[in-house]
């Protein structure tokens, strides 16, 4: 029997700030979400995290998403270009893992601006982030972020499945 339903990690560097965000949805509904973020240059996190349940409907509508051919196989280029790894400029990745087929599929999507003579240009590449748009318009209706609450210690702050 699976774990979960999907377990999805967010990375992002926003003005000086790296954020980033778990979310794990068990087949019973229950989710648990993280979101830490930290200023670059400093070592104080902020920790933010939300619990709850969907019911079974929102679980069925999860997996259908889930179940879209966009999210079968992860592009060739796999993980964030090195140029922007490299320069941390405004680089975001997410990556999902998810039963599919008696395994557990991993889709990783990135955007990043591209580098022309060593600084960002306003050309923005991109590999996944479309095919997971319907993914996170179901995560902004079904968990409410904004009633995350703060918190110095979150347990399980990587959102991994239990054992």
């Amino acid at each position: 029997r699976n774990a979960y339903v999907l377990r999805m990690v967010d990375s992002v560097f926003v003005r000086g700030t790296i954020e980033m965000s778990c979310t794990l949805i068990t087949p019973s509904g229950a989710y648990h979400f993280v979101k830490q973020s930290r200023d670059s240059g400093t070592q104080k996190v902020r920790s933010k995290v939300l619990d709850g349940v969907v019911d079974k409907t929102q679980i069925e509508a999860l997996r259908q998403l889930l179940d879209a051919p966009e999210l079968r196989t992860t592009p060739a280029v796999s993980g964030l270009p090195e140029v922007a790894r490299r320069y941390g400029v405004g680089p975001t990745s997410t990556v999902i893992w998810f039963p599919r087929g008696g395994t557990i599929q991993k889709f990783e999507a990135w955007q990043a601006f591209q580098l022309v003579a060593g600084w960002p240009s306003q050309n923005l590449q991109q590999q996944g982030m479309k095919a997971l748009l319907p993914l996170r318009q179901w995560m902004k209706l079904n968990l409410n972020e904004s009633k995350a609450v703060v918190t110095a210690t979150p347990a399980n702050a990587k959102c991994m499945p239990e054992p």
